[in-house]
């Protein structure tokens, strides 16, 4: 027998050693961390931008890893805070959406900037970052020439003009105290709580203030206000001459339906415009006709594809309440452009969605009416050559003298390389931001809105619009609101629908700034601002609901001058069908910010398919299958489906077909890169196809011993998109539809492709669901709203993303599977007694310290 005591000192010698063992593999382990996040912890270049530091990146207790939150997040539960007199407090609903509840609305944006920040700190400084040419400090010398063009664009210097004019407003208090509040978040965060990017990204965020409240502005007016075809125009015109550029590129076309009903009596005297002593129009005169210019665009415009807003009267609907709804069509980003939030004071309760980067609630509603905003789409931006009166360009001439410019020297600092420094240029035009290129050029200033001091109160429009109580209300905050133009529409519990086309737009003569101009002559500045309560209006339409989705504002007697790029197709078909439905409910309204129907489908498929026939017998088998399809398609660009792909591809050959004598007529003019020419629209191009087959440029310039018609073109183009079409085909030759041939792609705003997400929708840019596609994958609905005013407001919204900026977050992306599959929430605004709903989940108090 073993003695028990034998067994139980082998044991204890057993067990020692294990436990040697393990403390010696386990401080083995800690000296190799240590030793590899020391030696990680030093920068090691790959490619022009360097990874982080991949030691302080994956330390466990600072690191990403504490970026990974439980499904539910954890917030302090009290902030103290010496800004604020009054306590406030911050419910979170089951969607992460915050509901503040403060006592005056200066407190409530201070805990907006902090709420926000704790939620989106990372893509409000980026943004802002990016608007100031300050993204080289981030990832090194790939982003030199974006900084540059940014500096040289002014978008700093028009930041600072409006910082300038903000201190004399009564708003300034609202910007002070959110950028306060941001603040006080930032001067509370720890390493280890600091957002993701940040962290691989390897810097740390800086103090917030009213300029990055305006940089976030112009940078707004920059996406929704910077279009300009005057380079583009110049050349063009310049190439074709006259009659043929009227008759490719009218100002107004046959089939047109403007936000503001026909026929418009307009009940205000116009503002007096000078007479030009030289020349009956502007354009004679401003254009340099002894040379041959070669203008390139200064930078690739921005491929947005429309928004949509209308509002139908209570005579309209089932319930005989108003009923609002708006989906702006913007860059879908992770993080989301907009975030939801309630505040709520006691002379405020306002619901909808904000822009992390500004206070106020920009989209949305309260107990007594709803608003949304679609973008008006005029030009606000143009170009001005500039004759330097020498070689320094000291000087410039102006009239019959010369002016002094001003110089600015911009520091941009390179993350792992040499500051840059780039001098800029200004007139009183602007800057000058575009730099001849060619001797066929000219220096170029650029007078744009965003660079004028604020003509109104911007900074108190959305305050008093949040506790607007009706029409009159909600007319006198617009009359503050400068830009980016936006047609707002409106519905009041009273019954009033409206909307205004509104912002500040330049007062000017006819065509005045649709071609580049002489900067030398004063004929050519703009005559100061139209007067806002000019600016187009409807108020309680006798048709029974006001629309807008981006097209032109007015008809043809709206006494203002103005030019733009306006999407009409969208517009037209919104009108014809609210014109012909009645009895509406929320559900109609769901159904028709989803409707896939194209109007451009059903103009120009009859169009190609009765000019296809004379080439029937030229069809291989394959070809007459893919025909066979539009026989009995409806024009719907449903994810599914097959006939819409054929028709943008064959539609996209044939257009190409068509003006490829814009590219002969280019290499004769001037050298092979040199003039970038506007091409017709496809709305003109179906019009030409219709109106005129024997049109001269249905031939094509390659081929010199041939005539085309348009039969042939019609044929070839079809060939070709046969061939393109199926090429895309799956290896079990599964067909590409709308939903895989678009690529919709909801990107993260740093590009970061684990963080961004595919999604299979369907619609087009001609569509009332203007989702994004090819060559254009990140624009679409960024909010769908639907507001019925009754005696209880009923409403229902939905963005692709989530409240949260946090990859790691579940709240990060948990929205979009809903976006997607054309589902909404009904909306939960909070009112007293509400606190205590299973709705809320959290709960964040704000107190005054001591």
């Amino acid at each position: 027998m073993i003695n028990k005591s034998i067994i139980t000192d082998i044991t204890n010698t057993i067990i020692y050693h294990i436990y040697i063992m393990r403390i010696l593999k386990f401080t083995l382990s800690l000296i190799i961390t240590i030793v590899l996040i020391a030696l990680l912890s030093v920068r090691l270049p790959i490619g022009s931008t360097p990874p982080p530091p991949l030691g302080k990146f994956i330390h466990p207790f600072w690191g990403f890893w504490q970026n990974a939150e439980p499904e539910m997040p954890t917030f302090p539960a009290d902030v103290a805070t010496k800004y604020l007199q009054n306590e406030a407090t911050v419910y979170y609903d089951d969607r992460l959406v915050p509901h503040i509840q403060a006592r005056s609305l200066e407190e409530a944006y201070f805990v907006q900037g902090y709420v926000t920040a704790q939620l989106r700190l990372w893509q409000m400084e980026f943004q802002v970052m990016a608007a100031a040419g300050r993204v080289s400090e981030i990832i090194g010398d790939d982003a030199i020439e974006y900084d540059k063009s940014q500096r040289r664009m002014g978008m700093v210097h028009g930041a600072e003009l409006a910082v300038e004019k903000w201190k004399e407003l009564e708003g300034y208090k609202y910007v002070e105290a959110y950028s306060a509040g941001v603040n006080a978040y930032i001067e509370q965060l720890s390493d280890k709580d600091l957002p993701f990017e940040y962290k691989l990204l390897d810097y740390k965020p800086e103090p917030w203030s009213p300029l990055k409240c305006a940089l976030f502005l112009k940078n707004m007016t920059k996406t929704l206000a910077s279009y300009d075809g005057d380079l583009e125009a110049t050349n063009t015109l310049q190439l074709l001459g006259r009659d043929q550029f009227d008759y490719l590129f009218p100002a107004d076309y046959k089939e047109e339906s403007p936000v503001i009903p026909t026929p418009k009596k307009w009940d205000f005297e116009p503002a007096p415009l000078p007479t030009v002593p030289v020349n009956p129009t502007v354009i004679e005169h401003s254009i340099d006709e002894n040379s041959s210019t070669s203008y390139r665009p200064f930078e690739e415009p921005f491929e947005g594809i429309g928004s949509n807003n209308w509002a139908v009267s209570g005579t309209k609907t089932k319930s005989g309440h108003p009923i609002l709804c708006g989906d702006p069509h913007l860059g879908l980003t992770l993080p989301s452009i907009w975030m939801e939030m309630q505040i709520s004071t006691p002379d405020c309760n306002v619901y909808g969605v904000t822009l992390p980067g500004i206070f106020g609630v920009i989209i949305g509603f309260n107990d007594n009416i709803a608003w949304s905003q679609t973008n008006v789409g005029r030009d606000v931006l143009d170009w001005y050559t500039i004759d330097w009166k020498d070689d320094q360009k000291t000087a410039y001439k102006y009239g019959d003298g010369y002016k002094e410019v001003t110089r600015k020297v911009e520091t941009i600092k390179v993350r792992g390389g040499e500051t840059v420094y780039d001098t800029v240029i200004y007139t009183h035009h602007g800057p000058v931001a575009y730099l001849a290129k060619g001797e066929k050029e000219k220096d170029m200033a650029l007078h744009w809105i965003a660079h004028l001091a604020p003509d109104g109160d911007e900074l108190s429009v959305f305050p008093m619009l949040n506790k607007a109580k009706n029409y009159e209300e909600y007319v006198a905050a617009l009359q503050e609101y400068v830009a980016p133009a936006q047609n707002f529409v409106f519905a009041a519990k009273d019954g009033d629908i409206a909307l205004w086309a509104n912002g500040s737009y330049p007062l000017k003569r006819f065509e005045q700034g649709r071609f580049v101009m002489a900067g030398d002559d004063p004929n050519n500045e703009w005559l100061g601002t139209i007067p806002k309560m000019h600016n187009p209006h409807v108020r309680n339409p006798e048709r029974g609901f006001v629309a807008s989705a981006n097209q032109k504002s007015t008809e043809a007697t709206y006494p203002y001058y103005y030019n733009g790029r306006f999407s009409d197709y969208r517009g037209r078909y919104l009108n014809r069908k609210l014109a012909t439905m009645d009895s509406l409910t929320i559900q109609d309204m769901m159904a028709l910010h989803h409707d896939e129907y194209s109007l451009f489908a059903e103009e120009v498929t009859p169009l190609l398919l009765k000019n296809i026939e004379p080439s029937q017998s030229k069809l291989s088998a394959t070809e007459k299958q893919y025909l066979e399809l539009f026989k009995d398609w409806d024009y719907t660009f449903d994810k599914d489906d097959e006939t819409a792909v054929i028709l943008v591809e064959w539609f996209s050959e044939l257009r190409h077909l068509i003006w490829d004598e814009f590219g002969t007529m280019r290499d004769e003019a001037a050298d092979e890169d040199a003039a970038v020419l506007l091409v017709p629209e496809n709305r003109r191009t179906i019009e030409i196809i219709k109106d005129n087959p024997s049109f001269e440029l249905f031939d094509i310039a390659a081929t010199k011993d041939t005539v085309e018609q348009l039969t042939d073109l019609v044929y070839q183009s079809f060939h070709e998109a046969v061939k393109i079409v199926e090429g895309m085909q799956s290896a079990d030759g599964t067909p590409i539809v709308v939903g895989k041939y678009k690529y919709s792609v909801i990107q993260h705003l740093a590009r970061l492709q684990p963080f961004s997400q595919y999604v299979d929708v369907g619609g087009s840019k001609y569509s009332l669901n203007a989702n994004s596609g090819r060559g254009s994958t990140t624009w679409g609905p960024s909010w769908r709203m639907i507001v019925e005013l009754g005696d209880e407001v009923k409403a229902y919204g939905v963005y692709p993303g989530g409240t949260s900026g946090n990859p790691g977050s579940f709240f990060y992306q948990n929205m979009i599977d809903y976006w997607a599959t054309a589902q909404y929430y009904e909306l939960f605004f909070m009112h007293d007694g509400d606190e205590e709903s299973e709705q809320v989940i959290m709960k964040q108090v704000f107190t005054p310290q001591k």
